[in-house]
C-alpha cells in the first residue's frame, strides 16, 4: 500500500485514526 496524502479513503482514514496516526491526521487535527 502507497501512502498517498492526496487521496485517502474512509476506510483508511478509520484504521490510521484506529491506529493511532496523528502523524497522517496531524494536519488535520491541529494540537492533538
Amino acid at each position: 500500500a502507497k501512502h498517498d496524502e492526496n487521496y485517502m479513503s474512509p476506510e483508511v482514514k478509520a484504521a490510521l485514526d484506529a491506529a493511532g496516526a496523528s502523524s497522517e491526521s496531524h494536519q488535520m487535527q491541529p494540537g492533538t
